[in-house]
């Protein structure tokens, strides 16, 4: 009888947890991404432009944000390779390091940066630019702001940057002619009730993102496929090109395939559009 009084007791604590009222007086800052990427594969080099909103719904105004660039942690004497040379995390990722002391080339680089308010009552149309200065330590972006961000306002956030990209490693990278892409653009650093999470890119620990859309557009060589969170919106990602006849024997399948597919020109390009809602990362493959 103490057992069923158990089970029922935790049935009732769950569905109240699951369909309770949210915490009262929570909120989340919102983020949403739009970015034109180009694949240049002959560089494994990716050119992105991004143009972020960003929505302050904390109680706090914001004199500054900070951002993740996560790929400059496979650099020589960033923390993460400190860690790991230093025996930190597990030994199977010290190793990638310790067998790479000639250096890295995952990196990104950012190149024009602004970030502007829209004027009172305007639309984005007539902004008011409000970066000061901002600085690159690690794999952090500290932006400071001539003026600050009130609580319920939206900041545009714009920048150039480019994705050096390195051998496939962990969560990202090349490898025999494949990029496997997760944390690979300037991300936001979440801002909640504890203030900026600007943690580096450590050894060991996981990701915190904040929630939002993202419409990310690939310009890239034709003969790649691509795939990637959220769903087409427009464009030709070359899945058809692939999908196999389970008809039929799958080596069989694989024969004709290899006889009769027609490698794209090197000249020729796909652009292919995605968009992923209410989501905390955008990931892609392509190969």
């Amino acid at each position: 009888m103490r057992r069923i009084g158990l089970i029922i007791s935790y049935s009732v604590c769950l569905f109240s947890t699951l369909y309770a009222d949210p915490i009262d007086g929570y909120w989340q800052q919102k983020v949403d991404y739009d970015m034109e990427i180009t694949l240049v594969d002959t560089l494994q080099q990716l050119t992105g432009f991004t143009t972020i909103k960003y929505t302050n719904n904390s109680p706090d105004s914001l004199d500054r944000f900070y951002m993740h660039l996560y790929p400059n942690a496979f650099q020589l004497e960033s923390v993460k390779y400190r860690e790991y040379i230093g025996n930190a995390g597990r030994a199977s990722r010290a190793k990638y390091f310790k067998d790479r002391l000639d250096g890295f080339t995952s990196k990104i680089d950012v190149h024009d940066f602004s970030v502007a308010l829209p004027k009172e009552g305007a639309s984005w149309i007539h902004k008011t630019p409000i970066l000061d200065t901002y600085k690159i330590d690690d794999t952090i972006l500290e932006a400071k702001l001539l003026e600050k961000i009130a609580p319920g306002r939206t900041v545009q956030i714009d920048l150039n940057w480019t994705h050096h990209v390195g051998e496939m490693v962990e969560r990202g990278g090349y490898y025999e002619g494949q990029y496997n892409m997760a944390q690979w653009y300037p991300k936001m650093v979440v801002y909640d009730e504890d203030g900026w999470n600007a943690d580096v890119f450590h050894a060991e620990g996981e990701f915190y993102g904040e929630f939002g859309n993202f419409e990310v557009k690939f310009d890239l060589p034709k003969a790649f496929i691509i795939a990637a969170s959220g769903v087409v919106t427009d464009g030709d990602p070359g899945w058809e090109s692939v999908t196999v006849d389970t008809s039929i024997d799958f080596d069989v399948w694989v024969d004709i395939y290899d006889s009769t597919y027609v490698k794209p020109d090197s000249s020729e390009r796909r652009t292919v559009t995605f968009l992923a809602e209410n989501v905390h990362d955008f990931a892609w493959v392509a190969s």
